[in-house]
């Protein structure tokens, strides 16, 4: 689920505690080559050790999150609490690894395919940092 509910901005993926679920997305790449793909992240010990499985085309990379990493929100000067999710002061990087992507309409996504304790991980996106065609 996402930590305000709806998905806008400055929210991110909490309460992944099951490998059955998935998260997906659809990209129209204009610049195809080689990227560097990264998750952002925050996880407290007790999940240290979750597993994930990253898919772009017909490529798939595993990664483990082998670090805890867990900060803090951001103050806030609202006066109501607001409903959308505050933000946070860091997120930890992982790289997943490089990718090969082509042309056009490609579907990027993440399943964890193993759960350390109740939650993979808060997940707030994936980065990707172009390195070469």
């Amino acid at each position: 689920k996402f930590k305000e509910g709806h998905g806008w901005a400055h929210d991110w993926v909490e309460k992944w505690n099951s490998t059955s679920d998935s998260m997906s997305w659809e990209i129209n790449c204009i610049n195809p080559g080689k990227y560097i793909v990264e998750l952002e992240y925050l996880c407290k010990q007790a999940n240290v050790g979750s597993n994930l499985l990253c898919s772009i085309g017909n490529e798939n990379k595993e990664a483990v999150i082998q670090k805890a990493f867990y900060s803090k929100i951001i103050p806030s000067p609202d006066r109501v609490p607001r409903k959308e999710a505050y933000e946070m002061s860091g997120w930890k990087h992982l790289k997943i690894g490089t990718y090969h992507i082509g042309k056009g309409k490609q579907i990027i996504k993440l399943k964890a395919t193993k759960v350390q304790n109740d939650n993979v991980a808060e997940i707030n996106l994936l980065r990707f940092t172009y390195i070469e065609d």
